[in-house]
């Protein structure tokens, strides 16, 4: 699995963004197959940049 974090460089805008990269089995690199084998997002969640973020990871 992979993860980062980036901050938005717009100006007057104040937010990080998560991305988490997990290849699943059976995936290979025709097209569709990621899309078929892994559900999309259940939710986004929104929060303050100052506050911390761990309680999000745990």
């Amino acid at each position: 699995m992979g993860c980062g974090m980036a901050r938005s460089t717009k100006k007057n805008a104040d937010f990080v963004i998560l991305v988490a990269y997990y290849r699943t089995p059976g995936n290979g690199n025709l097209p569709g197959e990621f899309a078929q084998n892994v559900p999309p997002p259940k939710y986004q969640v929104r929060f303050n940049t100052h506050d911390s973020i761990n309680g999000l990871l745990a």
